[in-house]
């Protein structure tokens, strides 16, 4: 498969972070610890229907001040993204194919480097946010079972690229409880590489691209 599409978000990714390093040296840094839900599905023009599954997701942030209610926003987030589909499954020794239940868990590591904005006001600050995000694979899991019933399988599924460049956007309020600073929020994130690899075998598949909506808390030092 063609490498270089994932090569050029790389590199501006690492441009961003280079040319930030100076201005981010001098600049508030905030830490923050973020946990929350996160609904993912898969976009694309297969046949297969897939639905969203539920999954947690979490990790850590940085939060540098630049001025005029602006921030930068890098975060390592462990996600687990994914769907839930039907299909048929062609089983030796029986005339038709099996009815399954599948799930697909992929679990990434991921780390967006948002633009943030916050409004100035008292108590409650709403902000919003977007920047590229890199997730790089950390495991791959389809489990699936039969519809009428029975024991579940699970197996690795190396059909899953180890790398994923997307988009984050949302919004969110920041609000002081006592002694602690909190805030939360929604975001989307929306992959722009084919979650599939490439199966010269199954030229016609066509790309999957990963998709997900989540509710997130964070405590910020």
């Amino acid at each position: 498969m063609n490498k270089i599409p994932f090569f050029k978000p790389a590199v501006v990714l690492l441009f961003l972070g280079l040319f930030s390093t100076n201005q981010l040296a001098h600049a508030q840094m905030r830490g923050m610890i973020k946990a929350g839900i996160n609904g993912s599905t898969l976009r694309g023009n297969s046949e297969t229907d897939y639905s969203s599954i539920m999954r947690f997701s979490g990790g850590v942030g940085f939060s540098f001040g630049i001025g005029n209610g602006f921030r930068i926003q890098p975060e390592f987030l462990y996600v687990v993204k994914g769907a839930q589909a039907e299909g048929a499954l062609e089983v030796a020794g029986v005339d038709d194919k099996v009815l399954i239940d599948a799930t697909f868990d992929l679990t990434y590591l991921e780390v967006p480097i948002l633009l943030v904005y916050q409004f100035r006001s008292r108590g409650v600050r709403p902000q919003i946010f977007a920047g590229p995000t890199l997730a790089i694979k950390l495991d791959a899991q389809v489990k699936f079972r039969a519809v009428a019933g029975g024991p579940e399988f699970r197996e690795t599924d190396d059909s899953v690229e180890s790398r994923d460049i997307g988009l984050t956007i949302g919004a969110g309020i920041e609000m002081d409880v006592g002694s602690e600073r909190i805030s939360f929020g929604l975001r989307s994130s929306l992959g722009f590489s084919n979650a599939r690899k490439t199966n010269p075998d199954s030229p016609d598949n066509p790309p999957l691209y990963n998709t997900s909506l989540g509710l997130f808390a964070a405590i910020i030092f």
